[in-house]
């Protein structure tokens, strides 16, 4: 199975959902592969790596293997991100059908994990469009206040775009994250409710006080139950 976390808007918690989305699932006895293709390398720097090896095997022809990194964890293991992964939009202008080169080059790498995760920047540049091609399934963490919400409408016009590529809809739930006890986060999360029903998780991902060094890799095992139960409601869903 293949997860794509994917939001147009930063700040949402992609990065710390992943790496406890990837914890959790390696706690369930599940042999889990992280691809980070976001240049900031959050997921990355959480794991202590250094040298990132997406972008050469994105720039490569198509025989250019992913080169997976083992982590500190036995049941995770990850293709690193590094900064020159911003320079991937212009690298790889001329490439035909340059969507699905991540998709491609993951179908070997199918078989030898049980669960893929793939992290994404805050944008739907190409490598974005990479991982939606790429996933069984996204998952889309929203903070339930406006500008998230609008990231997500742009993603959902990009989804019906991109189906006609995959020539099937995307499947996808919602997420809510940064969640604070105020009326304007229990009125939003209600809407979102009345407007997509199940599509929108139960689970709900509260504020932290560290939330800051959360995002930055450090200290993301907070919510520990939260995002275990999470992860049993993903499951679930899929």
């Amino acid at each position: 199975m293949i997860y794509s976390i994917v939001q147009n808007k930063g700040g949402v918690g992609k990065s710390t959902l992943c790496i406890n989305f990837a914890e959790c699932l390696a706690k369930l006895g599940k042999k889990v592969l992280i691809v980070d293709t976001d240049a900031q390398a959050n997921s990355t720097s959480y794991f202590g790596i250094e040298q990132g090896t997406l972008y050469d095997s994105m720039i490569g022809d198509d025989k250019t293997p992913l080169q997976v990194v083992a982590t500190v964890n036995p049941n995770i293991f990850i293709v690193p991100a590094d900064l020159r992964l911003s320079d991937c939009e212009y690298s790889l202008s001329q490439r035909i059908a340059r969507e699905q080169i991540l998709s491609n080059k993951l179908e070997p790498l199918k078989n030898k994990f049980d669960c893929i995760v793939i992290d994404t920047a805050p944008n739907l540049g190409v490598l974005t469009i990479n991982a939606i091609l790429s996933a069984d399934a996204l998952l889309i963490p929203i903070v339930p206040e406006p500008f998230s919400i609008q990231g997500f409408n742009m993603i959902n016009n990009m989804l019906t775009r991109l189906s006609t590529i995959r020539k099937t809809q995307i499947p996808y739930r919602l997420i809510m994250t940064r969640t604070k006890n105020t009326a304007l986060h229990k009125e939003t999360i209600d809407q979102m409710k009345k407007a997509y029903g199940n599509l929108v998780l139960e689970t709900r991902i509260k504020e932290s006080i560290g939330y800051a060094e959360q995002s930055l890799g450090q200290g993301a095992k907070k919510n520990t139950y939260e995002y275990l139960s999470l992860t049993d409601e993903i499951i679930k869903a899929f």
